[in-house]
C-alpha cells in the first residue's frame, strides 16, 4: 500500500506491514506503529513525531528527512537505514538497533 502526503495522524497501524511501501511526505504524528513492519519502505520527509515505533521493522527503509521527534524506537531495528537529515530530538531509543550499533541512551 502507498499513502502519498497522507494525514494519518493518531492512526493505529499495530503490526501492519508497509514492506517496500511509499508513505513519503506522509504525515503520522502520534500514530501507534508498533510491531509494525516498514522493510525497505520509502519515508522520506514523513512525520513521525511522537510516534509508537516499538519492536518496528525499518530496516533499509528510507528515514531521510523524516522527523523522529519523541519518538519511542524501543526495540526497533534500523538497519541499513536512511537517516540523512532526520530529526531524532528527544527520540526514545533503548535496545534500539541503528545504523551505528545499539543505542541504549534512553533505557532507564
Amino acid at each position: 500500500a502507498n499513502f502519498i502526503e497522507a494525514n494519518l495522524t493518531g492512526t493505529n497501524f499495530y503490526g501492519a506491514n508497509f514492506e517496500g511501501s511509499s508513505l513519503y511526505g506522509s504525515n503520522l504524528e502520534g500514530a501507534n506503529l508498533e510491531d509494525a513492519s516498514f522493510f525497505a519502505a520509502n519515508l522520506y520527509g514523513v512525520i513521525l513525531k511522537d510516534a509508537r515505533l516499538i519492536g518496528a521493522d525499518l530496516r533499509q527503509a528510507d528515514l531521510s528527512k523524516a522527523d523522529l521527534t519523541l519518538a519511542n524506537l524501543t526495540g526497533a531495528n534500523l538497519t541499513g537505514a536512511n537517516l540523512k537529515g532526520a530529526i531524532l530530538d528527544d527520540a526514545f531509543f533503548c535496545n534500539t538497533q541503528t545504523p551505528w550499533g545499539i543505542d541504549n541512551s534512553s533505557c532507564q
